[in-house]
């Protein structure tokens, strides 16, 4: 019985020593296959992080990313089709904005020339105002006096910039002329021709007749 008893033990005693073997070697065996699965996931997922990094940064309108062409064969091949995609989007982009510059260049040399038009046809239009034999008055629907030539100035008595801005109302006109010739403006606005004669007193005293 004692010896049987000492075998049991040993018996025991290895198969003990064996599980623990087993138990060691098998938590060897995972912790070895959890580092490689997660170099590999790492290997695979990081080369795709890193593409997904750059086309957030260029879609947010970063310029110079280029994506990295490294990890599997399938992920070169994306980057490598990504960066030619980009380049030639860049390109597309250089593109357009050298047209956009162009075209602003262009609109601004179209209105400095059309400014310079229009100076140049208000200089013939106040030319040809003053060759004008006749005092000329020209007044917006509401009475204001917009242009005035040098003969209508000087039936008035007054320089240009006297006269120009002002209602044809505040013109030396004498009252009983106004009383006698109203102003209708209602019938201009209409389209009607008025004719009215009205008398004007200067500021030296003169009295000068005119059918404004």
């Amino acid at each position: 019985m004692f010896g049987a008893s000492v075998r049991l033990t040993e018996v025991n005693r290895r198969l003990d020593a064996l599980v623990w073997r087993s138990g060691l070697v098998g938590l060897v065996v995972f912790a070895l296959s959890m580092a490689v699965a997660i170099w590999v996931a790492r290997r695979v997922t990081h080369p795709l992080w890193r593409l997904t990094e750059t086309i957030r940064g260029i879609a947010e309108g970063q310029t110079g990313l280029v994506a990295e062409e490294v990890g599997t064969y399938e992920q070169v091949t994306l980057a490598s089709h990504f960066n030619r995609l980009n380049a030639l989007l860049q390109e597309k982009i250089g593109e357009l904005e050298k047209a956009r510059l162009h075209l602003i260049d262009q609109r601004d040399a179209e209105r400095r020339q059309a400014e310079q038009d229009r100076g140049a046809s208000e200089i013939r239009y106040q030319q040809l105002l003053n060759f004008a034999v006749d005092g000329v008055l020209i007044g917006s629907p509401n009475g204001t006096i917009t242009e005035a030539n040098e003969c209508m100035c000087q039936l008035f008595g007054l320089p240009r910039q006297e006269v120009v801005g002002r209602h044809i109302t505040e013109m030396p006109f004498t009252a009983e002329s106004i009383q006698k010739s109203p102003f209708r403006f209602d019938l201009m606005r209409k389209g009607e021709l008025v004719l009215r004669e009205r008398t004007l007193q200067r500021r030296d005293g003169s009295i000068r007749r005119r059918a404004p």
